[in-house]
């Protein structure tokens, strides 16, 4: 209906905009315009990867974040920087360096940051600093991406893959081979309970 046509267009909606649509209630119009209204603070990653700037997954995405700290920092940085980052290849350096001057891209920053504010995702950042944390099986409560998001928040890296390197294997229900490697490697395991207290 014509009513995006930019990301930021969808901060701009209002619920006189979703009733005028077909199969919008006043229910769904109002549970939408909320779902907008939280959407208008975000974690620096999750901004970055929201961008979908290519070679950006979600990894690396908290590998700028936690470089940089800030939006302007990623933005004005030089390519040779970038390209210094632990885990960032010379691939990933350029399409980052390339994406942030592209003057397209430029305008939608600005046009998004009238309506979006990048929180402060630094605050007890240097509980984990240093330490490398994998999740392996069903976790009791726990999603999986939120308890990866708690461990970044903190200072750690969050790994897909079991080594000697590995801090701490949180595991939950059906874990399988990356325990087992815990095991054999001796690294240490521990349950959500567990990690849950370590957060505080």
């Amino acid at each position: 209906n014509g009513l995006l046509t930019t990301f930021d267009d969808i901060f701009m909606l209002t619920e006189g905009d979703l009733l005028a649509l077909p199969r919008f209630a006043e229910k769904s119009a109002d549970n939408l315009i909320v779902a907008v209204d939280k959407a208008r603070e975000i974690t620096l990653p999750r901004f970055l990867t929201s961008l979908s700037i290519p070679q950006v997954g979600e990894e690396t995405a908290h590998d700028l974040a936690k470089h940089f700290h800030t939006l302007e920092k990623v933005r004005d940085a030089k390519y040779e920087e970038i390209e210094a980052i632990h885990g960032v290849g010379p691939v990933v350096a350029r399409a980052v360096f390339d994406w942030f001057r592209d003057e397209e891209n430029a305008a939608l920053i600005r046009n998004l940051l009238k309506h979006v504010k990048i929180g402060n995702s630094e605050q007890g950042r240097d509980k984990f600093a240093g330490k490398s944390f994998v999740f392996t099986g069903t976790l009791p409560t726990l999603e999986r991406d939120a308890a990866q998001d708690m461990v970044r928040k903190l200072g750690g890296d969050v790994s897909s893959s079991v080594s000697k390197k590995t801090s701490y294997v949180v595991a939950g229900e059906e874990a399988g081979s990356k325990l087992d490697k815990a095991r054999e490697l001796g690294v240490s395991v521990i349950s959500e309970e567990d990690f849950r207290r370590m957060v505080g």
